[in-house]
């Protein structure tokens, strides 16, 4: 309930939403699938949202997204390859605490086209 208060959740409600966004990237024969949990207009910007439910402290928050990164780059390459842009922001949002964590959307699609999805695969099986 504390993240609907978030900045980051006021603006998602005032336009155009998505949620539970399916995606497939493919790279070298590799396959990976999923879903991103909100997507949504905010001006000319599309912005990439993810729900984590984490147990953190609010001060701790900005660590624990840094271990999420590899995984917001796939999804952010992913709604690339889906809209023709980079998300312009990508936000974590913690649930518990009730804390939002904004991340270089531009830089974070890049990183993910970069990324060799044989070694995501693998990781997540």
């Amino acid at each position: 309930v504390r993240c609907r208060a978030l900045p980051v959740m006021q603006r998602a409600v005032e336009g155009p939403r998505y949620v539970e966004v399916p995606f497939v990237l493919c790279k070298d024969g590799v396959v990976v699938e999923g879903y991103v949990d909100l997507v949504f207009r905010d001006g000319d910007d599309i912005v990439l949202v993810d729900f984590k439910t984490d147990d953190v402290s609010p001060q701790d928050a900005d660590k624990r997204a840094q271990g999420y990164e590899g995984q917001m780059a796939l999804y952010a390459a992913a709604l690339e390859d889906l809209v023709g842009r980079p998300p312009a922001r990508v936000y974590l949002v913690f649930v518990s605490p009730g804390v939002e964590v904004e991340m270089d959307g531009p830089e974070l699609a890049r990183r993910g086209h970069e990324l060799p999805l044989a070694s995501v695969a693998e990781t997540s099986e």
